[in-house]
């Protein structure tokens, strides 16, 4: 290795075969020291003896995610999406750099700057896809946004609509007759989710046990035993009775899915279903606008104003911890501060009697 010195570090150049084109080419090394030039040689020579060491590519980001979007296996929707991120957010900030030029301190600028946007998700799905198959492609050594994200929007708090036990009671009075009553009753009398109701088989229900077993859920955490009630187990019961009754009329025509609630013919229900007809009920009545979702809000609340603990609620919801259920209801919680004040001093003062006072006159 023959080192040059030129303005206070050595540099050199090692030749090697381009794995992808079959030519010899250079590659300058330089470091500020023979010692450190040597090591950095080294290890290129080493990554070029495994199959390790990439050309940087020149081609820019730009032209390169076009690609990517070309190649990549993705749902039309998906890469409308996409490209409409490229276009807008991504090729203006970091289009002209060089693919192989590309460092993390880039991307997670860009991801710095649309953290706080609705497409902070997209930028960093089309960044990581794009990369990896860079990698997979031979253009790069490494995904340099492996390891990098945008980070949590900040978004405030939404407050649920809830409704008050009065007004649950007059919508159910109104659906008593209605054909999804039953899967009206068991959202409010339950907080299932409408997803996890619309998916709810037979083969999942206890009605002995008063008890179902939510299989199908957003989350692991939603995977659950939900207990039931006396006055649910006899709506359910009354339902599968009156759902043999129409699978019997139908015969042939009954598309067995053994699913709690069903369209009429065995088939599963849309949400959309459900959500138009709650709404027409929720105007003809004059309560204020609800959605399926309102139940799971006013059965959570209801408990949570009746004293059961937070954890109980949880559990019942299917949320992940108890914080994420005082997160979204702790706004429904009475909390009398001069109340806590004085129950923690006379719970204190109860102990220790007297003495308080003593302390109090030294």
């Amino acid at each position: 290795m023959k080192a040059e010195r030129r303005s206070g570090s050595y540099s050199t150049r090692v030749s090697y075969i381009d794995p992808r084109t079959g030519k010899r080419r250079q590659k300058r090394v330089t470091a500020k020291t023979k010692r450190e030039l040597e090591a950095k040689v080294a290890q290129l020579k080493a990554a070029l003896a495994s199959g390790g060491y990439t050309e940087p590519a020149k081609i820019p980001l730009a032209s390169y995610l076009t690609h990517y979007l070309d190649t990549a296996d993705l749902a039309p929707r998906t890469r409308a999406a996409y490209a409409l991120v490229v276009r807008r957010l991504i090729a203006p900030q970091l289009g002209q750099v060089p693919l192989g030029k590309l460092t993390g301190w880039h991307i997670q600028e860009l991801y710095n700057r649309v953290r706080e946007t609705s497409y902070a998700q997209q930028v960093q799905a089309v960044i990581s896809g794009a990369l990896t198959l860079a990698v997979r492609e031979g253009l790069l050594a490494r995904n340099v946004a492996e390891g990098l994200t945008p980070g949590r929007r900040e978004r405030s708090p939404k407050t649920p609509t809830i409704w008050t036990p009065e007004e649950l009671t007059t919508f159910l009075t109104a659906v008593r007759h209605h054909w999804l009553f039953p899967l009206f009753w068991t959202l409010a009398y339950t907080g299932l989710r409408l997803s996890e109701a619309l998916a709810l088989r037979w083969d999942d229900v206890s009605l002995d046990m008063a008890r179902l077993f939510v299989q199908v859920s957003k989350s692991q955490a939603g995977r659950r035993r939900v207990a039931l009630d006396r006055s649910t187990v006899a709506v359910l019961a009354e339902h599968q009775a009156e759902q043999a009754r129409r699978r019997a009329a139908l015969g042939s025509a009954w598309q067995e899915h053994g699913l709690v609630f069903d369209r009429g013919d065995g088939r599963p229900i849309a949400p959309r279903t459900v959500q138009a007809a709650m709404a027409r009920y929720v105007r003809r009545l004059g309560l204020p606008p609800a959605t399926p979702h309102t139940l799971r809000h006013t059965h959570a609340t209801v408990l949570l104003l009746d004293g059961v603990p937070p954890h109980v609620v949880q559990h019942r919801l299917g949320h992940a911890s108890s914080r994420t259920t005082l997160d979204v209801y702790a706004h429904v919680l009475p909390v009398n501060e001069r109340e806590v004040a004085e129950r923690f001093a006379q719970r204190l003062n109860g102990k220790q009697g007297d003495q308080n006072v003593t302390m109090g006159l030294k």
